[in-house]
């Protein structure tokens, strides 16, 4: 006689992990943050012209709370500034401005370098290589829009290779104000090819284990890029003064 069935093991079926993280949507206040900082930094709002909370709306078409919130955000980036009783206005530039800003981002990124390069050095090259290949190819182009977009992110590159969060912190805070007058008033890489050449020549220093040779070619490629005669002469006849 048989006896009893043996139990049979329970199989239990896992659910397969997903591979792909859940990313969280942006948020409408993010989006309008995103909307008006390309647009004063791209030029359709000129340094200086009031930008009311009413203005804003209209045009996205969206109530004034994100609105309100978004000039906050960029108030902190430097690119609004608020004044009570008055409104809000996109920033406007000195000389003096100029100057400091440019002295920043030699601090900035010469200090950023020097912290990627030993950190981070095949990461840093290779990352700088890819975006000085695509700015390459926009110059081919001349596509103005593209080849500021790209200078940015060559030189953003070299802060985020360093994962320093407060050298990150401090440019982003500044970094978008430069950017706004570089886009207005600085030349493009096919107007100036030997300033567009500087960012390979930082590349082959480092690749040759030249941090401090890369650290100064990066030093006068920022002086050359900034053009602080040029600036400073346009920013105080092209500026709207604030009402």
């Amino acid at each position: 006689m048989f006896g009893p069935a043996a139990p049979q093991p329970k199989i239990v079926l896992m659910a397969k992990k997903s591979t792909q993280p859940i990313c969280r949507p942006e948020s409408l206040t993010d989006l309008v943050v995103n909307k008006i900082r390309k647009a004063i930094i791209e030029g359709e709002f000129a340094l200086g012209q009031p930008i009311s909370e009413n203005m804003l709306s209209g045009m996205y078409d969206i109530s004034k709370t994100p609105i309100k919130l978004a000039l906050v955000q960029l108030k902190t980036e430097g690119l609004v500034e608020i004044i009570p009783q008055k409104g809000s206005y996109v920033f406007t530039a000195t000389a003096d401005d100029v100057l400091q800003l440019v002295e920043w981002r030699i601090a900035t990124e010469e200090v950023a370098l020097q912290a990627a390069y030993s950190r981070n050095k095949d990461v840093l090259i290779k990352t700088l290589s890819a975006t000085y290949a695509k700015m390459r190819r926009a110059c081919e182009r001349k596509d103005v829009s593209d080849s500021y977009l790209l200078d940015a992110e060559y030189h953003r590159n070299i802060v985020q290779c360093s994962t320093n969060k407060y050298l990150m912190s401090s440019y982003d805070s500044n970094i978008n104000k430069m950017n706004a007058l570089l886009f207005r008033f600085g030349s493009t890489p096919w107007e100036n090819k030997d300033r567009f050449e500087e960012h390979g020549a930082i590349i082959s220093a480092l690749e040759a284990d030249k941090p401090h040779h890369a650290q100064s070619l990066l030093s006068v490629h920022i002086e050359h890029l900034c053009e602080k005669a040029l600036i400073q002469e346009l920013v105080a006849l092209r500026t709207v003064p604030s009402q």
